[in-house]
């Protein structure tokens, strides 16, 4: 727009002087802000680790590669658009995340799979590593409702392998 036909801006379109905007901020404002700021580097660190994860759980078969995605999905989605965006629109793991976000399905493989993790490694902490019937029996419970519901999820019609 050329310069003679900007209109000149009213006193009350102009900005807040510097001091008078920060004057307007409470403590309790600038605490939320510096809590909302640290929770959003603690997604986003979760989100790498849990990012990373599921690259290697592309080669191990025991760890579970689509719940780490989507956990790592759910952190980025709190922490950075860009992330967010970079991993559901990646070429592998992007078609995991849009089905479970689209349909509410894993692949066989990734059921399969999370499916035996619960049962053995679940049956060896509770069985033989974990010694006091006081962890022993809320272990077994958390393991019983993980595994109802993985059994319970369905599986996507057309295949997208981990």
């Amino acid at each position: 727009m050329p310069y003679h036909t900007r209109r000149k801006k009213k006193k009350s379109e102009l900005p807040m002087p510097f001091t008078q905007a920060y004057a307007t901020l409470t403590v309790e404002t600038l605490m939320k802000r510096e809590m909302t700021n640290r929770n959003r580097w603690l997604y986003l660190g979760a989100g790498f680790l849990l990012t990373g994860l599921a690259v290697v759980g592309l080669f191990l078969p025991l760890l579970p590669t689509t719940p780490l995605l989507l956990l790592a999905a759910a952190c980025f989605a709190r922490s950075s658009e860009k992330w967010h965006r970079w991993l559901t629109e990646h070429n592998v793991f992007g078609p995991i995340i849009r089905n479970w976000h689209e349909n509410r399905c894993i692949p066989r493989r990734a059921k399969i799979t999370a499916v035996a993790s619960i049962i053995l490694f679940g049956t060896y902490a509770i069985g033989f590593a974990i010694k006091n019937p006081y962890i022993q029996i809320p272990g077994a419970i958390l393991l019983l409702f993980g595994l109802v519901f993985v059994v319970c999820i369905k599986i996507c019609a057309d295949e997208c392998d981990d």
